[in-house]
């Protein structure tokens, strides 16, 4: 969520993580950028963070370097619009891709949003159907405590850095699927596992990202750790079948408007 606010650009205390004892992001916007959808609030994110992180890596570290970055460039992808203006990556030759698949570049990006992008189009989920505003509230109402993120494991350091990564929150709040079903969660802690690739220059600005994950298995745990008295609304059937991401599942994908997501 945002907190309406431009003044000062710079995150709070609660955002960056100071007021819980650790700076886990630091970013400060380009003096002439503006924020999506007022100044970003990573409170609730956090609290999910530092509660429920399986490790602390020590100051430092590569893998509390890579966490940092990696927390900066979702500040930027989801809450800064002009693409001209980012700071943590080389737009020149940004690219990202989800599984080996046709890669897109930063205004793709900026325009259709991360979540959209590194979900393509699964059995419960089509980014065809999302703009970015849309797409974000999707998992801002599935996960209202955040979906926190953190590096496990760091393989290879600069220039190309490989890692290891955790999402994770308490599946708290309900999810609805492409074809207008909705599900309780459970209220359990839902955690993905996966990999990347990123592509650094000496200044640490990103030219390159690739996911690798399983977006199935994410979508498919959202209509599956339900509230065993929940039952779910719409009879609309679910159209399409499921697909692995790449340029097929991105071209009809929509952008609509923005807003804030913390989910990282």
């Amino acid at each position: 969520m945002a907190d309406g606010s431009d003044e000062g650009k710079e995150l709070s205390p609660e955002s960056t993580g100071q007021a819980f004892g650790e700076v886990i992001r630091d970013y400060t916007p380009d003096p002439n950028a503006t924020w999506r959808n007022g100044r970003p609030d990573y409170f609730l994110v956090n609290r999910t963070f530092f509660d429920h992180r399986s490790l602390e890596h020590e100051v430092g570290s590569l893998e509390a370097v890579v966490s940092k970055l990696i927390k900066n460039w979702a500040v930027e992808a989801h809450h800064v619009a002009d693409v001209h203006l980012w700071k943590t990556m080389d737009i020149s030759k940004f690219q990202a891709a989800l599984n080996g698949a046709c890669p897109f570049l930063a205004q793709q990006m900026s325009d259709l949003g991360s979540c959209n992008l590194f979900l393509g189009q699964t059995r419960e989920y089509n980014c065809r159907i999302h703009s970015f505003e849309t797409a974000q509230k999707i998992f801002r109402t599935a996960f209202p405590m955040g979906f926190a993120w953190e590096c496990l494991e760091v393989f290879s350091g600069p220039p190309t850095v490989v890692f290891k990564w955790r999402h994770f929150g308490k599946y708290t709040g309900v999810f609805t699927d492409k074809s207008g079903k909705k599900y309780k969660g459970n209220g359990k802690m839902l955690s993905i596992v996966g990999m990347c690739i990123a592509k650094v220059n000496a200044e640490l600005l990103i030219s390159g990202l690739d996911v690798y994950y399983n977006p199935e298995e994410l979508t498919g745990l959202l209509t599956t750790m339900v509230d065993s008295n929940w039952r779910p609304v719409g009879d609309e059937e679910a159209d399409g079948a499921a697909q692995g991401g790449g340029c097929r599942n991105l071209g009809g994908c929509r952008n609509n408007g923005h807003n804030s997501c913390e989910v990282m």
